[in-house]
């Protein structure tokens, strides 16, 4: 990830891996009550 990204948007880096991405956009689905595959997001 860019130093810039990081500074700018105060991202971070979490283990080697990073987040899992494919969680991550399940869990935001279910909160909102869409589907993962929506283009409506």
């Amino acid at each position: 990830m860019p130093a810039a990204w990081r500074e700018q948007y105060g991202l971070r880096r979490y283990g080697f891996h990073g987040l899992s991405y494919a969680w991550s956009l399940d869990r935001a689905a279910e909160l909102l009550g869409r589907r993962p595959d929506s283009s409506t997001w």
